[in-house]
Parts: structure tokens; sequence; C-alpha cells
């Protein structure tokens, strides 16, 4: 949790992590200083200065650990999620990002709602550590990007030639990311909350989809609303390739 505290002449924007779950009490062990701003530079109130800090002005940068993870992202915020090896999400081990939670009313009414996910525009996620552009000349400046929903499900086994612009066509460009996105991945057929995205990187850089060598990782998608600027399936511009 980031949160201020506010002096005579200035204000501490602290960051605190619980020891335990469901601590509750706020140790000063437990607290991190971040910075110390001026106290007209934060925003508060209905119609804060433009120029006035905002919490959104912070990126929130997490390393992925090995194995499977549900990873929670913070709204409002920018998260940046980090990946430096394959084993950090895996097939038969992914990571996935967010969730879908039937308890909660969400669009439509009663069915649930994706929750604590990837948000296009806001988050990222950092590729950079794979060093993907130096791998065989993959293209790192695009992704290509398929809508899997319907028939075709997301592909969950080893595939020939799948990181290329054009699939299956090694005269077309090769990639290092390929983002295949399922809208009606939880309901098989019935666009509704339980879409899926995954994001494929091709960590060998020999085109094909390796099971047991590249990387993937999920994440929870509203299938209910449009693909166009669909606010979880991530662009381009959402991954960080290089520092």
């Amino acid at each position: 949790m980031a949160f201020f505290l506010d002096a005579t002449n200035n204000v501490g924007l602290y960051l605190w992590t619980a020891g335990v779950a469901g601590d509750l009490t706020i140790d000063s062990t437990e607290l991190q200083l971040l910075a110390v701003l001026d106290d007209t530079t934060v925003a508060t109130g209905i119609a804060p200065d433009v120029s006035d800090f905002r919490l959104t002005d912070l990126a929130l940068r997490y390393s992925a650990t090995l194995g499977k993870q549900t990873v929670l992202l913070n709204p409002g915020v920018r998260d940046e999620l980090v990946y430096t090896a394959q084993n950090q999400s895996t097939f038969g081990q992914l990571d996935i990002i967010g969730r879908f939670n039937s308890t909660i009313v969400g669009p439509p009414v009663g069915t649930g709602a994706i929750e604590a996910s990837f948000v296009s525009g806001e988050d990222k996620i950092d590729l950079s550590a794979l060093n993907l552009g130096a791998t065989n000349g993959l293209l790192i400046n695009s992704i290509v990007t398929r809508d899997m929903s319907g028939a075709p499900a997301i592909t969950e086994t080893a595939a020939a030639r799948f990181f290329y612009t054009v699939g299956g066509d090694t005269s077309s460009q090769q990639v290092a990311v390929v983002v295949e996105f399922d809208r009606d991945d939880g309901d098989n057929g019935t666009l509704l909350n339980q879409g899926r995205a995954r994001v494929f990187v091709d960590l060998d850089g020999n085109g094909n989809l390796d099971t047991s060598v590249d990387m993937a990782i999920d994440i929870s998608i509203d299938g209910a609303l449009p693909v166009a600027g669909h606010p979880q399936i991530p662009v381009y511009t959402d991954f960080i390739f290089v520092i």
C-alpha cells in the first residue's frame, strides 16, 4: 500500500507492506519512505492542479517468480510485471494476470466480473531481460494479435511456424511475441466475462512454438467487451522490450 503522511512543510510518500496476512497494524519497520514532496504538489480536492502529484504518477514493478502465480494488479496505477526467465511462466505452470470473480455483479448483470487484471495503456509487461531482439533478428517493433474466439481455441500445444506475421508463412516477418485472445473461453460459445488472452514469447527464436522452451502468460479478460480498444488485451505499446 502506498500512502501520504502530511507534515507542516512537506508530504512523505510511503510504501507499506503488512508483515503477515491480515496485519492491520503499521509498524515503523514496515514503512519505506519513497519520496518527500512539497505539500502543494499532491493532488487533493475535487479539481487538483494539472501539475499536482497523483498516485497514477507511480510505477509499481514486480518481478515474476518461479512457477504458477495468480497476479493481481492495482487499478488506477501503472503496474510493470517483469519476466526474466522461461520458468517464471511456462506451459503447465502458467501465470495468470487478474481473475474472474463470480460473486460480484458485473456486465452483464449477475454474471460476475473480471478484477485486478491487466489494463492496456496503463500497465506493462517487461520482457527486456530476455534480450529478444538479439535472438535470430526477432521483430520487436511489432507484435502479432490473433482472435481465437468461437470455434478455434487458444493454442495449447506445440505449433510449427507460429511466430510469424502471417501464421505458417516463413517468408513473412518472424516476431518475438504473439498475443491470442478468446472472448468465450469460459463459456464455450457465449461472449461473457470468462474470456482469456495469452501472451506467447519465442525464447529460442526459431519461429516455432515449443511448449517446453517458450514462455506463455495468461490474462483474464471480459469477453463481453468489444475487440476494438479492449482494455485487457495487450497491444505492442504495453510491452517493454528494451530499457
